[in-house]
């Protein structure tokens, strides 16, 4: 089996909405935790973290001003 997982989508639907930018935020607040495969698709530059960098990526993707498929 494999697992394909789309960078920023941390909810696990297929797609990047404000849903996954929100639970980024609530995990760097320490309010939930990222675990696994989720972690993995919030943590957009590789640094083994989910950072605040990576909610503002999420974030502007949703809004139109970033693509990171490109």
């Amino acid at each position: 089996t494999y697992t394909l997982v789309v960078k920023g989508d941390v909810n696990g639907d297929a797609k990047i909405s404000g849903v996954d930018y929100a639970m980024i935020k609530r995990h760097i607040l320490n309010v939930n935790e990222l675990e696994g495969v989720y972690f993995d698709a919030g943590s957009l530059i590789k640094t083994n973290k989910v950072t605040a960098y990576d909610y503002i990526m999420v974030k502007r993707y949703v809004l139109g001003t970033y693509n990171p498929f490109k």
